[in-house]
């Protein structure tokens, strides 16, 4: 029997591509622009906590990239692998599904051109051990977090978040973890989901480089 995950609010679980929400569609859009337009046509991107696998597909469908989708839970690299694998399509067999919570890679380089990271660090109570750990696996990073100045944290309404952040705190984290702010980039409307270049919507999204000392 194919793997469903339930809907707890906590991920995305449509195994459609058109019933994910837009604005989370809308953030691998931009970082696949990203990885197409600033890297190598063959890059490497790690995909850290992918969930079902939605933005590992948009990457790889849109960019000639090699995608390595990383998610803790079983259930939803079962998931995947099941419906966004891109194994039906032969010319983008580009996407590589594996379970575990610490990225670590698989290249002869041991680096990964680019680690997308949506979504995430504020389901962690300790996201410092996360961005430390990419320091050891990839050099350039876009990750985003809800903006705590535009969608205030409250547990009863984001009970699988620990915390959001302000402009100011997230790149703190980010500065503290060894990762420097290079981009700015925000989404204003959970239904258009549009990316632009600001930091004050409801997302904040960054481009980020690993401080070379």
């Amino acid at each position: 029997m194919p793997p469903v995950l339930s809907l707890t609010g906590e991920r995305q679980v449509a195994t459609d591509i058109d019933q994910i929400a837009k604005d989370h569609i809308k953030r691998y859009e931009f970082a696949a622009d990203y990885i197409e337009n600033e890297m190598d046509i063959q890059a490497q991107v790690l995909d850290a906590a992918c969930g079902n696998g939605y933005g590992s597909y948009v990457i790889a469908l849109n960019t000639g990239a090699q995608v390595t989708g990383l998610e803790i839970s079983q259930d939803a690299v079962d998931c995947a692998v099941q419906h966004y694998s891109l194994a039906d399509l032969t010319r983008y067999e580009k996407v590589d599904f594996v379970d575990g919570s610490i990225p670590h890679s698989k290249h002869e380089s041991g680096m990964y051109d680019c680690i997308v990271c949506f979504e995430t660090l504020e389901h962690m109570a300790k996201p410092e051990i996360l961005l430390q750990k990419f320091l050891e696996v990839g050099n350039t990073m876009i990750c985003s977090v809800p903006n705590e100045d535009v969608v205030p944290y409250e547990h009863a309404n984001h009970p699988f978040h620990f915390r959001h952040y302000t402009v100011e705190q997230f790149e703190e984290l980010l500065n503290n973890c060894g990762w420097r702010v290079t981009e700015w980039f925000t989404q204003y409307s959970k239904q258009e989901g549009d990316v632009y270049e600001a930091d004050d919507g409801k997302t904040l999204i960054v481009v980020a480089e690993k401080v070379v000392e």
